[in-house]
């Protein structure tokens, strides 16, 4: 079960009909403070999140741009093997559009290891073709003050 399928119909199939909104309160111990303090907004160590799991199914998608006007930010979530599908570009499209900085999640990286048997380089090229798909995406629907840059995977920061 999914931490976030509360529907009955949900918990019968996988598909997810609605957002679902998960609120996580967390404080942060005195030894990871400092990587925050930099901010000055922030004085304090204790921190509300509220997490939206949006479809990302093709007929979905005008239910997941009101959710991204209520975030600050948003984590993507890309299946290292299929790369990036539709509704992932047009879900970073919207959020380039709110000025929402993405973070990038790769998931299944298991999956190609163990059960497909990829090899690391392999693996590393993948990365490298779908950061340049999402370099793309940020270039074209970008604009000169979107603040977004490019992401890089670099063999020195890049581990199994």
């Amino acid at each position: 079960m999914h931490l976030t399928d509360s529907e009955t119909n949900e918990l019968e199939q996988p598909t997810r009909i609605k957002p679902a909104v998960v609120s996580v309160y967390y404080e942060l111990s005195a030894k990871y403070l400092e990587f925050v303090n930099h901010e000055p907004e922030l004085d304090s160590s204790k921190f509300l999140i509220n997490l939206i799991d949006s479809m990302i199914h093709s007929n979905t998608s005008s239910i997941s741009a009101p959710c991204l006007s209520l975030a600050d930010g948003i984590l993507i979530v890309i299946d290292c093997i299929s790369g990036v599908c539709l509704m992932t570009e047009t879900i970073l499209r919207q959020a380039i559009r709110q000025r929402i900085k993405p973070i990038l999640f790769f998931n299944n990286m298991d999956c190609a290891l163990l059960d497909l048997k990829y090899e690391p380089e392999d693996i590393f090229q993948q990365f490298q073709n779908i950061l340049e798909k999402i370099n793309t995406i940020i270039t074209t629907y970008g604009d000169d003050n979107n603040h977004i840059n490019d992401f890089i995977v670099k063999n020195s920061t890049f581990f199994f």
